[in-house]
């Protein structure tokens, strides 16, 4: 967002321009329905720095950094003056009723936050018959 900030002193008038970070963005690669033993990269950025993310607890789910170490679900950090951070979510359920809730706020409060859900995994609707065996 951006604005104009005007000061008038006495006769005088000072303008400047200012630009406001925004609430931190949330870029998903793959979609937020996640099937079981399968991660979704997520990237979280904004214009000023991102203060902390947590994740609501849910069994159902892993929050991992980039490293692939679990992170946990209580708040965590991209470390002071960061503006860009980057983890993943796991899911360990097929239930597409169970969801885990990511939020980030910057320091001035300004927060967002994504959803993620489970996903099931179909069996095929029409499975390749088995080939007849050869009388010969």
């Amino acid at each position: 967002m951006e604005g104009i900030i005007q000061v008038k002193v006495g006769e005088q008038i000072g303008r400047a321009e200012v630009v406001v970070a925004g609430p931190p963005r949330f870029t998903v690669y793959g979609g937020v329905e996640i099937s079981p033993d399968q991660r979704r990269h997520t990237l979280v950025e904004t214009e000023g720095e991102i203060d902390f993310c947590w994740a609501y607890p849910n069994p159902d789910f892993r929050v991992l950094d980039t490293d692939l170490g679990e992170i946990g679900q209580a708040p965590f950090s991209p470390g002071a003056g960061s503006g860009r951070f980057e983890f993943y979510v796991e899911s360990l359920t097929d239930d597409e009723e169970s969801e885990l809730v990511v939020s980030c706020v910057d320091p001035f409060g300004q927060f967002s936050q994504k959803t993620y859900r489970g996903r099931s995994v179909e069996p095929p609707a029409n499975p390749d018959p088995l080939p007849e065996p050869d009388d010969e």
